[in-house]
């Protein structure tokens, strides 16, 4: 990884980053399933900590000066699925690099080390970055 890089994210990962946040934070108040969490979020407390999520989470992308990358349409992510074997989630986040011209994950996730032409930085990079 070059310093001059542009880092790059895409939606899905954002979307992912405030739900794991906001899990994280319910826990820590004992909200143990995210059936009490839907509940929780009616609530000011609820509320509370899903904006905390959210902001915490745009947050990085100032820290970072992330470009944010627009979600693929759901026929390019479906077809993305089937291709390469990965949940919908995962396969979003492979066809907005694809479709990108994007070379380098940083992920902890190993499905995505199966995908021909992404390379998966080392765990190192985190500890570089963070």
């Amino acid at each position: 990884m070059e310093e001059n890089d542009t880092l790059v994210t895409s939606e899905t990962v954002l979307d992912e980053c405030v739900y794991v946040h906001l899990r994280k934070m319910a826990a820590e108040k004992g909200i143990k399933n995210i059936y009490d969490l839907r509940k929780e979020l009616a609530t000011v407390v609820g509320k509370d900590l899903l904006n905390r999520a959210i902001d915490d989470t745009l947050e990085l992308i100032g820290k970072f000066n992330l470009l944010v990358l627009r979600d693929p349409e759901i026929f390019t992510t479906l077809g993305t699925a089937k291709e390469y074997g990965l949940l919908p989630h995962d396969a979003k986040i492979v066809a907005a690099a694809i479709t990108n011209g994007i070379t380098k994950i940083a992920t902890f996730d190993r499905d995505f080390s199966r995908i021909p032409g992404i390379q998966l930085l080392p765990n190192q990079y985190w500890k570089e970055k963070v």
